[in-house]
């Protein structure tokens, strides 16, 4: 992160002495450029926000690890996501890394609910496998969603063995005479 804090802060210097060059010439010359008009604005809203971060990361750095001292430095490899910071890159199996959410159910032991089961069914036969969207809100909608998905799939399970089962009790029913 601080390469690139460098990185940006050099190419400021670079955009505003280019400017200072062109306004030193007698008569003055516009400056020209082949960037965009807005390069300069662009540049420092990066580094505003990558400087953000940066802050943003050494609180939690020092939240987690407040051991450290107020002069530690989070390490090289600790990240944050500029646009969703309740995702976290997260090793795969078969991918490597991706930017991904830690999603966790709580299990209610007194009353014996088991979920594993149910994140199985999900994985195996729904074929879910990651998030589609970012952000908590639409995560929590596709949870929903996905959620519904698994159990509409239960009511229709149920109604089946319903079907099944009614045809085999009306046979055993005795007539009754009219």
């Amino acid at each position: 992160m601080q390469q690139v804090i460098s990185q940006l802060e050099a190419e400021l210097k670079t955009i505003v002495a280019a400017h200072g060059a062109a306004d030193d010439q007698v008569p003055p010359v516009p400056y020209t450029s082949t960037l965009p008009a807005d390069h300069e604005d662009r540049v420092r809203q990066r580094l505003a926000a990558i400087k953000k971060a940066r802050a943003e990361l050494k609180d939690r750095w020092m939240a987690d690890y407040p051991e450290e001292g107020p002069e530690a430095e989070p390490s090289a490899g600790t990240q944050i996501n500029f646009t969703d910071p309740d995702s976290h890159i997260m090793v795969t199996k078969n991918q490597g890394v991706q930017q991904a959410y830690n999603t966790q159910i709580v299990v209610d032991a007194q009353d014996g609910i088991i979920v594993e089961p149910v994140f199985g069914i999900l994985k195996e036969t729904l074929g879910f496998r990651q998030w589609s969207l970012r952000g908590l809100k639409k995560v929590t909608d596709e949870f929903a969603l996905l959620v519904m998905a698994y159990n509409i799939r239960k009511l229709a399970a149920k109604l089946r063995q319903l079907g099944e089962a009614v045809p085999a009790v009306l046979r055993r029913a005795p007539r009754v005479a009219a």
